[in-house]
């Protein structure tokens, strides 16, 4: 009986919406990675996690995440930028800031299993946050974000050209691409969206003229902090050979590196987790719509607007977060069709809809405010997706020369390591803390990413136009759904026999035995949050019903 009842659950979690849904769901078990794969070659002012100040040429590597057991022959794509500040870890602050985050790691592989092909990028890293001046502040961050940029693109130009060169070797769509970035690597995805000419720099309006700097000393900001003659085009297409000494290059230095030129850089989707756009009046109706998920109380890039900020105190220039990016595209119409094709009362947007009333303002679709509370340091902690090995190494060619993150001391605090120091804001650090934050980030993007991407293979009752659903008996009502500590089965008149609860795994979790009843409220304190379904037994049928469990 147990096995028949598993392979009904099996069979309607491959068919229905959030079970065995490709990309909805994870539906193989095993990731294939390709590590250190080269997919350019590009001037930086960093090696080795060592500053240089001056250009030297570096290899820019991916690890490349594969389902197993696929036979599909084109996958959509998506890209992973890491966070980091635009510097290696250690030299950062912090002990994240590589391909190996953990967080990347685990958004790569819940992609791979639910049917994507996920690439964890390096990007030139570099810029000099104790420069001497406000503009030179400013001018060093944005050419690090416009390296980025560049980078980003041709990391695409790069599988364009092995699907058409080399067989297709990690069976990409070229034409389902999605760019996604954490922290840092959001700023260098929403960039990749908004930044469509070199132009964009000259011309921003929040504030006007914030890229321009006065190079002949009569007061007026005037030229570029971003000479296309010195760092390339903005698709990081053209070589380009500095024609005469600036900051970090002589003259003679090969400044950009052509790397597949002959292709093109466009995407279709980009994916923010905390980061901010640079201006956001480079965005506009024709561009890439974009999924933000940021908290509402951001300590380092803002979700509202305000002065960009690295250490306390000292501001570089006014940028743009989630809550202006998403009432900005919602009056373009950029995601209208995410209104039209994704049912109102799907759970994570009816999160996404609460924590935009928490944070006073209209909902704004693609955007999901993050919500938590001051942990016991009286710190916001943000949007929690990394997690650490506190004895596990740091890099052996930086400052903490290969000791664990427990003993390498952070610089100013007396006796307080790396480790502790990341402890004050991720208190309590787990893989399940930053797994459950992943798995919200994972449900809320999947609809989004199958709708943007014209994926056929989803399908659920979380999109408008389905006809697919668990049960088609609508005489069962549960409710409240989403529920907290507390649900109601109502059989609408009928006797209710027994009442089963299953996780999406078809594992059994509760069993009632009930009689001379038609009502029954059911206790759900001791079950975590997530998507569960009820099998309702009653005289002359059983029923199959799904809900979701929060707080």
């Amino acid at each position: 009986m147990k096995s028949i009842l598993l392979l009904l659950l099996q069979c309607l979690f491959v068919f229905q919406s959030l079970g065995q849904s490709r990309y909805l769901e994870e539906v193989f078990q095993e990731v294939k990675i390709s590590s250190d794969i080269v997919y350019g070659r590009n001037a930086s002012v960093f090696s080795n996690s060592i500053f240089l100040g001056e250009l030297k040429p570096i290899d820019l590597k991916m690890d490349v995440y594969e389902p197993i057991g696929d036979t599909l022959q084109e996958r959509p794509l998506v890209l992973v930028f890491h966070d980091g500040n635009f510097l290696p870890p250690i030299i950062n602050g912090s002990i994240i800031g590589s391909k190996k985050d953990s967080s990347v790691v685990e958004i790569c592989t819940q992609l791979a299993r639910r049917g994507f092909t996920a690439a964890a990028l390096t990007y030139r890293q570099g810029w000099n946050p104790q420069a001497k001046s406000h503009v030179l502040l400013t001018l060093s961050l944005i050419q690090a974000i416009y390296r980025g940029v560049q980078d980003g693109r041709t990391a695409i130009r790069f599988f364009k050209r092995d699907y058409e060169e080399n067989e297709n070797e990690f069976h990409i769509d070229p034409n389902r691409i999605t760019v996604w970035g954490n922290g840092t690597g959001g700023v260098v995805a929403l960039n990749m969206v908004a930044l469509s000419h070199i132009n964009d720099i000259i011309f921003t309006s929040n504030g006007a003229g914030k890229f321009l700097y006065d190079s002949d000393g009569d007061g007026i900001p005037d030229t570029s902090m971003v000479p296309e003659e010195i760092l390339g085009d903005i698709e990081g297409k053209n070589l380009t050979i500095a024609p005469y000494d600036y900051l970090y290059s002589e003259a003679g230095d090969t400044s950009n590196f052509e790397n597949h030129s002959n292709y093109e850089s466009n995407f279709h989707l980009s994916v923010n987790v905390g980061g901010s756009v640079a201006d956001i009046s480079w965005l506009h109706d024709n561009q890439s719509p974009t999924i933000s998920i940021q908290s509402v109380l951001d300590q380092i890039y803002p979700y509202d607007e305000y002065y960009f900020v690295i250490h306390p105190g000292t501001f570089y220039f006014l940028t743009q977060g989630s809550k202006l990016i998403g009432e900005l595209q919602d009056s373009l119409g950029n995601n209208q069709a995410w209104i039209d094709g994704i049912n109102s009362d799907y759970p994570y947007t009816q999160q996404a809809i609460l924590h935009s009333d928490i944070a006073e303002h209209p909902y704004y679709e693609g955007v999901y405010p993050y919500i938590n509370e001051l942990n016991s340091n009286y710190l916001n902690e943000g949007v929690v997706i990394d997690w650490w090995d506190p004895n596990g190494t740091s890099p052996i060619d930086g400052p903490g020369m290969g000791l664990p993150w427990n003993e390498v001391l952070y610089p100013g605090i007396n006796e307080v390591s790396y480790h502790d120091y990341a402890l004050l804001k991720n208190e309590n650090m787990s893989a399940e803390k930053a797994r459950a934050n992943i798995d919200t980030i994972m449900n809320y993007f999947a609809p989004r990413a199958c709708i943007t991407l014209d994926l056929s293979d989803c399908v659920g009752d979380v999109f408008t136009n389905s006809t697919s659903k668990i049960a088609n008996n609508t005489k069962i009502k549960l409710f409240p759904n989403p529920a907290f500590d507390q649900l109601t089965i109502d059989a609408g008149g009928e006797e209710i026999l027994s009442i089963q609860i299953f996780d999406f795994n078809g594992q059994l979790l509760k069993t009632f035995l009930l009689s001379n009843t038609n009502v029954k409220e059911i206790d759900l304190g001791d079950i975590p949050d997530g998507f569960y379904v009820v099998k309702v037994h009653l005289k002359n049928e059983q029923v199959f019903q799904k809900f979701f469990k929060t707080r």
